[in-house]
């Protein structure tokens, strides 16, 4: 099992799973395994969860899959204040650059229809 997780000056996120077996992907889809979402953990681990009672369950790091052995490999990426500005500022200046040419296209199809109604005027 591979795990890409992202590491931000926030949170930490998981990013990718390339799960070993689909035992342990029905396991992480109902629960049963978690990646670093406890208050325990810090987010660059692999839980397995053990119901104990309703209200209660033991939590326990597991390196190797359960079921088929595989060793649990985590990648860590972290991302800097500086590269998530960075990222920011591109995605607004893509965002002006798509609404300029919406508006350019409004302005098109503005003088067409103006063409079309002046064209039924002249009775051409």
């Amino acid at each position: 099992m591979k795990v890409t997780i992202e590491i931000r000056p926030n949170s930490d996120r998981v990013k990718d799973i390339e799960f070993c077996c689909d035992a342990m992907k029905r396991a992480r889809n109902d629960k049963f395994v978690g990646i670093g979402d406890h208050e325990y953990h810090d987010g660059n681990t692999v839980n397995i969860y053990d119901y104990v009672h309703e209200e209660y369950w033991d939590e326990r790091e597991i390196f190797y899959c359960p079921f088929c052995g595989t060793k649990i490999e985590i990648t860590k990426i972290v991302i800097s204040k500086e590269q998530i500005q960075e990222e920011k500022k591109r995605i607004q200046e893509r965002k002006n650059s798509i609404l300029r040419d919406i508006e350019n296209k409004k302005a098109e199809l503005k003088r067409v229809k103006e063409l079309e109604e002046e064209e039924n005027k002249n009775g051409t």
